[in-house]
């Protein structure tokens, strides 16, 4: 980027923190236009045919020369580049707060040493993880490199990059060597496996906006978030928007090479209260798509927009949350989860069991493994009989509407249109990438960005589906032999993306984070009288949710919902050096009944509110 863009997308950006959407002024206009100049001036354009030339002689180099004396040679070795362009629009109270237009590429080296029998992967090495070097300079995965690149621009940078990788495996490998010299090693499973050659592009599907759109995204916005001054009892509160659009080139040494396009964008809207007695209360609200289309930006303004009807809702739970008084004591007993609440409980707690994974070796005891209820259970039963669960990420038809779903995975493999993995209650399969262990052998299609993890996933329930009412009287069935005064209904629970990405920043670290693996925090609940009338309570904690939960279900609905969400990563990023977050969308029974869950009340301690009320509550 030349100096004198890079000096006029600074002066834009500033500029607009100050504009408000209220106070359009002939300075407005310009701005607007200069921002449509930088969208335009921004675009990534790139040779990919020049790319992928520059991979392949870098990659035959390093097979012919690449070696240290002693030492193993290169046996596996794989390029990938990520070009980004990442739209950000943070806005709150009618202003917009930030406005970010962000290119960039990423450079990302895997070097095997040894062979596939035993090499320098599924080995955690403590003292290089954690104090191993962090310099842009040495870096091999997700370096930064220019996004503006060329043959001999990415060359040199392949060059940096390989170099660094091959130290780094080759003292990995003596380090894993050392070791089982010292171990009876009980599992001989191979730590990798070669694949045929293929070469495929995959049309880029980049989203063009039109010039309107681009300039009027964050004054919509700001519009939209200016709806929270006519609720002055929430104290913070934002609307944002972000826009991904990623195109990766892949090339390794077995002759796979490939690229592939990704978009993803989505509305995040949080809003944060405090109650007399300092408990902080939240309430979210997320929306995730694949075009910026989708949400008819130019349609805001008159009060019809969908956006404006779920903010205005957004707000008032807020409101009546406050108002709300505490579960008294501690509620053990059946609960109802209906709408978000169903997908999150699924999504945070079941999902994340059904991938392949395989814990790697290591000298200090580290084990970074988790969500492994799944690893040994094919043929044992994991949900209630009735149910049924299908990675559907390769649909053809859900590609162009559907987050999280994908043609290929990050590794070149084909994703097929329907994996079983539990059927009838009982688990057939999980999914997997490249991954080897005794039980699974071969990729079905799940490799992202950087581990395995779902994309698409469709939970069915074959057994007699009832209504919202008729599984509420069926809690209360049960309540009532129980000698329980009330069940409840969860319909919100805390996105572990929203809580740590917007939550926690908005309430300084203030908000009550639920410690345990069991344990979430939920956002809207209601206790249920036995004649049917629903009482909001302030947000509890629900205690004892493990995989084994999902075997006592007992009822579900005969509506069926879809969500999608950003799903924290199954295998962490601190090992892959993925993304923390993947965009995913369940299809699920829209409520479900469990028997039996713990409730309690919030027992943390708050800072006190302010002092004065705010200003907004004297007009």
């Amino acid at each position: 980027m030349s100096l004198h863009k890079l000096v006029l997308l600074l002066t834009v950006y500033s500029s607009l923190f100050f504009v408000q959407n209220n106070h359009l002024s002939s300075k407005t206009f310009v701005l607007r236009n200069n921002l449509s100049n930088l969208y335009e001036d921004l675009r990534l354009k790139n040779d990919e045919k020049e790319l992928f030339k520059a991979m392949k002689d870098e990659m035959k180099r390093s097979f012919r020369h690449l070696r240290l004396d002693g030492v193993d040679s290169l046996y596996y070795l794989q390029y990938v580049v990520q070009l980004h362009n990442v739209v950000e629009v943070k806005t709150s109270k009618g202003g917009i707060v930030k406005v970010t237009q962000k290119p960039y590429a990423t450079l990302s080296v895997q070097a095997r040493v040894g062979s596939p029998k035993m090499d320098n992967t599924n080995f955690f090495d403590v003292s290089l993880n954690f104090f191993g070097s962090s310099d842009d300079e040495e870096s091999f995965e997700n370096r930064l490199i220019p996004f503006e690149l060329d043959y001999p621009t990415l060359r040199n940078e392949l060059w940096l990059a390989t170099d660094v990788a091959y130290k780094q495996a080759t003292e990995i490998l003596a380090k894993k060597v050392s070791y089982l010299q010292n171990k009876v090693r009980k599992d001989s499973t191979p730590d990798f496996y070669l694949l045929p050659p293929i070469q495929f592009s995959l049309p880029s599907t980049s989203v063009e906006l039109t010039t309107q759109e681009q300039t009027q995204i964050p004054f919509k916005l700001a519009q939209l978030s200016k709806r929270f001054l006519d609720f002055p009892e929430i104290i913070n509160s934002q609307v944002n928007f972000e826009f991904i659009q990623k195109r990766m080139l892949f090339c390794n040494s077995e002759g796979r090479e490939f690229a592939k396009s990704d978009n993803f964008c989505g509305v995040e809207v949080v809003a944060l209260t405090q109650r007399e007695d300092g408990m902080l209360l939240s309430n979210t609200y997320s929306n995730y798509q694949i075009a910026p289309q989708k949400y008819f930006f130019q349609q805001i303004g008159s009060n019809k927009h969908f956006l404006e009807k779920e903010i205005d809702s957004l707000a008032t739970t807020v409101i009546k949350l406050k108002k709300a008084q505490p579960l008294e004591d501690p509620y053990s007993g059946p609960v109802m989860f209906t709408g978000q609440a169903t997908g999150e409980l699924f999504g945070q707690f079941f999902i994340p069991n059904l991938v392949v994974q395989r814990q790697a070796l290591s000298d200090q005891g580290f084990d970074a493994t988790r969500n492994i209820a799944f690893q040994n259970k094919v043929g044992g039963r994991v949900l209630n009989v009735s149910f049924s669960v299908n990675a559907i990420s390769g649909y053809s038809k859900l590609q162009d509407s559907v987050v999280g779903s994908f043609q290929y995975d990050d590794q070149g493999i084909e994703t097929p249109e329907r994996i079983e993995l539990v059927k009838n209650g009982y688990l057939v399969t999980l999914l997997n990438d490249r991954t080897l262990t005794k039980k699974f052998t071969t990729s079905n299609g799940h490799h992202r960005s950087g581990g395995t993890a779902p994309g698409v996933i469709e939970i069915s329930h074959n057994g007699n589906k009832e209504s919202y009412e008729s599984l509420k009287k069926k809690m209360m069935e049960l309540c009532k032999k129980r000698e329980l005064p009330f069940g409840l209904v969860v319909k919100k629970i805390v996105n572990q993306n929203l809580l740590f990405t917007s939550i926690y920043r908005l309430s300084e670290g203030e908000y009550p984070i639920a410690r345990g693996e069991a344990k979430v925090n939920a956002i809207e609940v209601y206790k249920v009288y036995p004649d049917g009338k629903e009482e909001l309570i302030t947000s509890p904690e629900i205690n004892g949710i493990t995989v084994g939960m999902f075997k006592e279900i007992i009822g579900a609905s005969n509506m069926t919902s879809r969500y999608s969400y950003l799903a924290s990563a199954i295998i962490s990023p601190f090992i892959t050096g993925g993304a923390q977050f993947l965009p995913t969308t369940l299809f699920f029974p829209e409520t479900i009944l469990v028997e039996e869950l713990e409730v309690k009340p919030n027992q943390e301690e708050f800072s006190k509110p302010p002092i004065m009320s705010s200003p907004l509550l004297a007009k």
